[in-house]
């Protein structure tokens, strides 16, 4: 990467931690600022990675479950100083970290045994999925209705959901690319569609399952999902 490449990434980092500035503050763009910062670093990090003696599959598992976890603390925390009602953070940790964020990581094992995909490309992936699946696709409503109206308000809403979801996943494919690549992978251009169902296909079907053990186990009382 060159120097100046890395330069306008760092500072496309800093623009978030503007929200820790604000009343009350924003924490859930922390997410891009983590990806921002492996991104620059991503040598010693897939060194370190590597080191780890567990399959890349599975590497993958804990890494896009940490990942989320990552986010879904600092969302939380933004929700508690907002005020806002929130489940517990054991809550949000078990379905959503586990569930919903195991069920991309499945996904995506599957995925990369067909096809190849870059970092940039299971990024933007991940980024696109978001606008449509968040809150039952609430958010892209209210990004159409009001892009005549308010271009800015949609532009800034959309490019924050795909910041974030987009940094999610790749956080965690960052250090294993070279990794989980071989022969039998393909460039097609269905693999973005086919990575897309098998992420909303997974992560549906996990939160569900890991919902009702939960559930069952007395760790949870209900289910919803956001980003904000």
């Amino acid at each position: 990467m060159s120097r100046r490449r890395r330069l306008l990434l760092a500072a496309s980092g800093v623009v978030p931690l503007l929200g820790l500035v604000r009343s009350p503050p924003d924490l859930t763009l922390l997410i891009y600022v983590v990806f921002v910062v492996a991104l620059l670093w991503r040598p010693h990090v897939a060194r370190a990675v590597g080191r780890v003696l567990l399959p890349p599959p599975l590497k993958l598992v804990l890494l896009v479950v940490s990942s989320g976890m990552i986010f879904e603390v600092t969302k939380w925390v933004s929700m508690r100083l907002a005020g806002d009602e929130v489940q517990t953070l054991v809550h949000d940790l078990t379905v959503f970290g586990v569930g919903y964020y195991g069920g991309w990581a499945l996904a995506w094992i599957v995925a990369l045994r067909f096809f190849r995909f870059t970092l940039p490309s299971v990024f933007l992936t991940t980024a696109v999925l978001g606008v449509p699946v968040e809150q039952d696709a609430q958010v892209l409503v209210a990004i159409v209705q009001s892009l005549s109206a308010n271009p800015l308000a949609s532009l800034y809403l959309l490019g924050y959901v795909m910041l974030v979801y987009g940094s999610i996943m790749g956080l965690a494919y960052l250090p294993l690319e070279e990794a989980l690549r071989h022969p039998r992978q393909r460039g097609h251009w269905i693999k973005y569609l086919v990575a897309m169902a098998l992420m909303y296909v997974g992560s549906a079907s996990l939160f569900v399952a890991v919902s009702v053990l939960a559930r069952g186990l007395g760790l949870i009382a209900g289910l919803s999902r956001t980003v904000g």
